[in-house]
């Protein structure tokens, strides 16, 4: 009667673990995945930043907007801008805005000059061309709300990452990893998953909201370092045989 109560409580742990360090390598591959394709994200909002012109006492143009922000059979990408004027009298406001041609020595400039009532705002759409991509991967905006004397100078941009994919909607695919992210949070708040993979399933989240809907680049930027070291870390831990929470 012991010997097969010992044996059935040793059985059980010699096959769940090798399972659970299969399934735990798995889901680091997965979350590598995810962290390289933010990677990529994040690399050509940079590379848009770096290509910007940079002026004294500018400030961030905060309702620039592109979606999808990754492409892949779309042929034209929108990006929008709101013109806004807070005074209690008529103003016009001046954008410029530069777009390379499939190279960064030969750019685009759009020059627009908009007349608003008091209080008034309107919305700007610039149409990008995957054909326009610089580097073979990424589709660059870069935007000057010009100063209007007692409104300063706004400046934005956005990257836009093309991936060498046919006949998949960009704005699916960029859906597609969001929605894989946010089902691995629904899947640990079901099982009470705690620990590592816990925190690092809500930062993949947060961060894929601040770049898809909130346009911070920054801080999805610091978040990437952080979850990348904590990735690399948690494989190291997991080939060396030390067991991981969560």
């Amino acid at each position: 009667m012991n010997s097969s109560t010992t044996s059935l409580s040793v059985r059980p742990n010699a096959t769940v673990r090798p399972v659970s360090r299969a399934a735990d390598l798995a889901y680091l591959v997965g979350a590598g995945l995810a962290l390289a394709f933010l990677g990529f994200l994040l690399w050509a909002q940079i590379e848009t930043r770096l290509f910007s012109a940079k002026f004294p006492r500018e400030r961030t143009w905060t309702s620039v907007r592109c979606f999808p922000v990754a492409t892949l059979a779309d042929q034209v990408v929108p990006v929008k801008a709101t013109v806004t004027n807070p005074l209690d009298r008529k103003a016009t406001r001046y954008v410029v805005a530069h777009m390379p041609q499939g190279s960064l020595l030969l750019v685009e400039r759009d020059a627009r000059r908009i007349p608003l009532p008091p209080g008034g705002k309107t919305t700007i759409t610039y149409l990008l061309n995957v054909e326009d991509r610089v580097y073979g991967w990424v589709l660059m905006w870069a935007g000057q709300l010009q100063r209007s004397y007692p409104l300063p100078l706004l400046a934005g941009g956005c990257g836009i990452l093309v991936l060498p994919l046919p006949f998949v909607p960009g704005w699916l695919a960029g859906l597609g990893v969001l929605a894989a992210v946010l089902l691995l949070v629904v899947w640990d708040l079901h099982r009470g998953a705690q620990g590592w993979r816990q925190a690092l399933d809500y930062l993949l989240a947060f961060a894929y909201v601040l770049v898809f809907f909130l346009n911070w680049w920054a801080i999805a930027a610091f978040l990437w370092v952080v979850m990348l070291i904590g990735v690399v870390w948690a494989t190291l831990k997991r080939l060396t045989g030390i067991s991981l929470s969560g």
